[in-house]
């Protein structure tokens, strides 16, 4: 396929693919519940893609505002309250954030997305405060603390994007945000960092977890997010001598355990971290939620935000390395965007050979009898899905930028929540 015919196909995937989840009400019967309204897998997602659709027809920005309209009904009917970018209402407010600036009319939800920011920063002074207090005590800390899609990196990126697009009552909490991500980086008890988890500690249903714990390295729960967010901190001018100390000390924890193929070990136990070695083990290695890209990603923030050319030269070798073997060999699964292709296709460098691989791995599993296009791989189990992590509205926004279909001007891209921008 040239790459005329490439960028052609990848267009008429994605329209393809956002006349598919057009009506909210396909969303809801595919995922009933809760998840029918989160941003990572149901309606504050799929009303990312047609907001970034909406420059190429009307149609797409009536279906974004009908589809966060749906979000926003069905998340009142749902108890409890979650900061985090993948809860609720925590995940609306992300894409109201992000998502309205692609409109070109976004005062229809100004008053919800407004709300939206005061709440979101409301409850992200709580939980920084809260995270604090258990930074003081070893093992105490929890994912849900500090990544990228349950914790304060993921809602001060939201929270970074509001106060860049005028919402300066956004700055305090994402002050106290990353005051707590710094302390965090820089903090050490018994010589493990502060962000090494004990084996009770990890989410219900993780396997391989050693009794030892672990840290995890990644951009979507590893260190590599705080990473990310402080380095865009820093380059939007909102400095500090410990932030920078912390961009430092996480990127060389991160160089320490770099393996020669350009790889991180998904995660380092508690035992391994004690000895400074680490085991060879697999987990989607060359994904954007544990692997080189991300993690390559977040060193090349890093080097941009410190003038520092070792780190962007590691970056560079990692993703070179990657470049330069075989694509079936990368160590993904599927084509969605958090273990998959699409990830690897929004996460790499624009000139990284490996995209135009992604892009047509992409294009060859799209069918039009599937529910929504393309299906969500995860090990032997196959599911159509509508939504942005692990769903078809994930993969049709990576083609959509990858195929440069029109969007209007806007500072914080629909990627940003994934701490790619």
């Amino acid at each position: 396929m040239t790459d005329e015919a490439l960028t052609r196909a990848c267009r008429a995937q994605v329209l393809a693919c956002a006349e598919l989840l057009l009506e909210p009400a396909t969303v809801r019967r595919a995922l009933p519940g809760r998840d029918a309204a989160t941003l990572s897998h149901g309606l504050a997602g799929t009303a990312l893609l047609h907001a970034r659709l909406a420059a190429v027809d009307p149609a797409f920005e009536a279906a974004a505002l009908r589809h966060w309209h749906a979000a926003i009904e069905t998340a009142r009917t749902i108890r409890g309250q979650n900061p985090g970018i993948c809860g609720l209402p925590g995940g609306i407010a992300a894409s109201l954030v992000v998502g309205t600036p692609y409109l070109a009319d976004p005062g229809p939800l100004a008053e919800a997305t407004g709300q939206a920011v005061t709440w979101l920063a409301a409850r992200t002074r709580d939980h920084a405060t809260a995270c604090r207090a258990a930074l003081r005590t070893p093992g105490a800390l929890r994912w849900s603390h500090y990544d990228v899609l349950t914790g304060l990196t993921g809602t001060a990126r939201v929270l970074l994007a509001a106060a860049s697009t005028g919402h300066r009552h956004a700055e305090p909490a994402l002050a106290a945000a990353t005051g707590f991500l710094s302390d965090l980086l820089t903090t050490r008890h018994d010589g493990r960092p502060a962000w090494w988890i004990p084996h009770t500690g990890h989410l219900p249903g993780s396997t391989g977890i050693p009794a030892s714990g672990a840290t995890h390295t990644g951009l979507a729960h590893g260190i590599a997010g705080p990473l990310a967010l402080l380095a865009l901190t820093e380059l939007t001018g909102r400095s500090s001598p410990a932030q920078r100390q912390a961009l430092s000390a996480a990127a060389q924890w991160l160089l320490a355990w770099h393996d020669e193929d350009g790889t991180w070990p998904p995660m380092i136990d508690g035992d391994q971290l004690d000895g400074a070695s680490a085991s060879s083990q697999h987990g989607r290695r060359h994904a954007w939620c544990y692997g080189t890209p991300g993690i390559a990603h977040a060193l090349r923030l890093a080097a941009t935000a410190l003038a520092d050319p070792a780190l962007r030269a590691a970056a560079d070798h990692a993703t070179a390395t990657m470049g330069a073997q075989p694509p079936a060999a990368w160590d993904t699964d599927g084509v969605t965007f958090c273990h998959g292709h699409a990830g690897v296709l929004a996460a790499l460098p624009d000139d990284h050979p490996g995209r135009d691989h992604a892009a047509r791995t992409i294009t060859r599993r799209f069918a039009g009898h599937h529910r929504f296009g393309w299906q969500h791989q995860d090990q032997n189990r196959i599911d159509d899905l509508p939504g942005l992590l692990t769903g078809s509205a994930g993969v049709a926004l990576a083609l959509a930028d990858y195929a440069h279909l029109p969007h209007h001007p806007i500072t914080s891209p629909w990627d940003s929540l994934l701490l790619l921008s």
